[in-house]
C-alpha cells in the first residue's frame, strides 16, 4: 500500500486559511507568493454584511471597510456586528502570514 505524500507546512496553512476564510463567510479567490504575499479575498454571498477586506501595500497591514446601512432594527444590527466581528477574525489570520508561509492557490470553479 503507498502512503499518501505527506502536505508542506505551507500547504497545510494555506488548506487551513482556505477553510477558515469560508467559515468566517470569505472567499479566498487567489494567493501570489512570487514576489510579496498577495491575497485576493471577497465577502461570500451566503452571509449578510460582511465587509471586504483590503491590504494596504505600503504597510502591510489589513483593513476593514466600514459601512453605514442607515436605521435598522436591533436584529439586523446584530448581523451587522457579527459580520465585523467575523471580519476582524479573519484579519486576525491574514496579519501575521507572509509569502513563506503559504503556497499559491486558486480557486477551482465549475465550468
Amino acid at each position: 500500500m503507498n502512503p499518501q505524500p505527506q502536505m508542506s507546512i505551507e500547504e497545510d496553512t494555506t488548506q487551513h486559511l482556505v477553510k477558515d476564510a469560508n467559515r468566517l463567510g470569505y472567499t479566498i479567490v487567489t494567493i501570489d507568493t512570487t514576489d510579496d504575499l498577495a491575497i485576493e479575498i471577497r465577502p461570500a454571498a451566503r452571509l449578510p454584511y460582511t465587509p471586504p477586506l483590503y491590504r494596504d501595500w505600503q504597510t502591510g497591514q489589513w483593513t476593514i471597510q466600514t459601512t453605514s446601512y442607515g436605521s435598522l432594527d436591533p436584529e439586523e444590527i446584530e448581523k451587522v456586528t457579527d459580520g465585523y466581528r467575523r471580519a476582524i477574525a479573519m484579519v486576525s489570520e491574514l496579519a501575521p502570514l507572509n509569502a513563506r508561509d503559504l503556497v499559491n492557490y486558486s480557486i477551482t470553479r465549475n465550468a
